[in-house]
């Protein structure tokens, strides 16, 4: 485990792996969950890494979804239309234009440096 205060960079994509992405962020201990109902049944947990933070390493396939007030973009991969979408991550534009990143900690694992 890493020593408090460090940074992990962890790697995410959905399960197709048509969005990958990373981030740098302390040790993941807590998470949070959304009452959507969506991300209810889904049973998602999220981190709110910041932008700087965050790099989306492939997403042609990401395609936005609004739903209920249409305030929150979920960014989901749908290569497939005849296959159910992954919710890996939304991402946020307040009326500020403040962004704000959700991640789905369920899709993140520490990155293997040794892999290429």
């Amino acid at each position: 485990m890493a020593p408090k205060g460090e940074m992990i960079t962890y790697q995410g994509s959905c399960h197709c792996a048509a969005i990958k992405f990373s981030v740098d962020a302390p040790p993941i201990t807590t998470a949070s969950s959304c009452n959507c109902s969506i991300c209810s049944k889904n049973g998602s947990l999220f981190i709110y890494p910041t932008t700087k933070d965050f790099v989306l390493e492939h997403g042609e396939s990401l395609e936005e979804y609004r739903f209920g007030r249409k305030t929150l973009g979920h960014n989901v991969s749908h290569p497939d239309p005849a296959k159910q979408p992954c919710l890996p991550l939304a991402i946020q534009v307040n009326s500020r234009s403040k962004i704000t990143v959700l991640l789905e900690v369920r899709l993140l694992g520490p990155r293997d440096e040794g892999k290429a």
